[in-house]
């Protein structure tokens, strides 16, 4: 089979991924840095590959608008900016999701999941993405932002539209007219939001960027729409997928789940091979700068890539049988936040949420069943892998 016919032979995910191990094992194997003749990008699959396009920018660019000119990318998202004006953006944010100031979200997150687990756990049956795992990082998010808890609703609208509908390629979402209205929708939003910020400021981070200056200069309102709607997006999915995608490793291996519950003080280890496993995003996107060799293929200057972080998670040259869900691994170095100075800002928080969350379903409920001889309905975008639906059953 020709690289092309492999490419394109690249299976869906409507299996929790493992038809996708076995595929991006040969890929990483036979043709780990291969072209698309039909749409010119360049798609990468190893491990060292993809983590060298994301930890240098002077080679590797973030700002995709370089080969894409497409209005989706606004000049506020932190995730396709480049230096200097990445770090600068990066600096006003940043103090918002350390570690440290995260911690002081936690007794606001066991109060949320608290309330969240109390109106289902009277139900034998449920929905645990919608009614739980969803309304967790949503409402985090949006008091953080200052989000009034009225508008959550839309927000799961134009979450929803932009997330579901099926496309191959990102010109192709970008097409579609569900999604680009849902962005116009919460763009217009968040700029309503932004404005009535600078007339009559309020304790929260729309504030506190509406007012912020970077050398001198306060960021303009594109800017912050950009970001907070990057923030928005991430923010509520990054939680709601982890611990969709952790429900359904531990239903497919009940001895893990046995010895967390056993063990609450593993619940770490196991987020952590989650995340490997099956990361909550799979493409890291770049665009060449100069021109450059990877793996042994020389590919020019303002070149499209997209690099598989599924695959690279799961790369045998970096992890002992990547294809064993195993929470005592020595290491786990894996890519699903990213690496270098685009790793992800709310990975901290996400992981305190999906902690907290998980330590209380644990404590307060029993086992929650997860029919898994059928296929578990996920986001029809491949950029995100994760169920968007999960029926559990409660059992004693």
């Amino acid at each position: 089979m020709s690289p092309h016919d492999l490419l394109r032979a690249r299976p869906d995910l409507s299996d929790g991924g493992h038809a996708f191990f076995t595929w991006s094992q040969r890929m990483r194997t036979e043709h780990p840095v291969v072209r698309d003749p039909a749409t010119g990008a360049w798609h990468l699959f190893r491990y060292e590959d993809t983590k060298r396009i994301l930890s240098d920018p002077g080679v590797f660019s973030a700002d995709l608008e370089r080969v894409m000119p497409i209005g989706a990318f606004t000049r506020g998202n932190i995730a396709t900016m480049d230096p200097p004006q990445h770090l600068q953006m990066r600096k006003l944010v940043s103090q918002a999701f350390t570690a440290r100031t995260v911690q002081t979200l936690g007794d606001r997150i066991r109060a949320v999941s608290d309330e969240l687990i109390t109106n289902v756990e009277h139900k034998d049956e449920f929905d645990l993405v919608s009614e739980v795992t969803y309304q967790l990082p949503v409402i985090i998010i949006s008091e953080l932002l200052g989000v009034p808890s009225s508008d959550r609703q839309l927000f799961r609208s134009w979450v929803d539209d932009m997330l579901d509908p099926p496309y191959d390629q990102l010109t192709d979402l970008l097409r579609d007219d569900v999604v680009m209205n849902a962005r116009r929708s919460l763009d217009t939003y968040l700029h309503d939001q932004v404005a009535a910020r600078r007339n009559e400021p309020k304790e929260d981070m729309v504030t506190r960027l509406a007012f912020a200056e970077v050398d001198g200069a306060r960021l303009s309102n594109e800017e912050i729409v950009g970001f907070t709607s990057f923030l928005l997006l991430a923010g509520s999915l990054t939680t709601t997928v982890l611990l969709g995608n952790t429900m359904r490793s531990l239903a497919e291996n009940p001895h893990v789940e046995q010895e967390v519950r056993q063990n609450p003080s593993l619940i770490p280890q196991l987020l952590e091979e989650v995340l490997r496993y099956r990361p909550s995003f799979l493409p890291a996107r770049r665009v060449t700068v100069t021109d450059v060799t990877i793996s042994g293929v020389d590919i020019p200057a303002n070149s499209f890539l997209t690099s598989s972080i599924m695959s690279a998670n799961h790369d045998e040259r970096t992890f002992e049988n990547p294809d064993r869900f195993d929470i005592h691994r020595d290491t786990n170095p894996h890519l699903a936040f990213g690496h270098g100075s685009h790793f992800c800002l709310g990975a901290p928080l996400a992981r305190l949420e999906s902690r907290t969350l998980l330590e209380m379903l644990f404590t307060r409920m029993g086992h929650l069943e997860i029919a898994t001889d059928a296929p578990i309905p996920i986001y029809g975008n491949p950029d995100v892998f994760g169920p968007k639906k999960l029926i559990v059953t409660k059992r004693n």
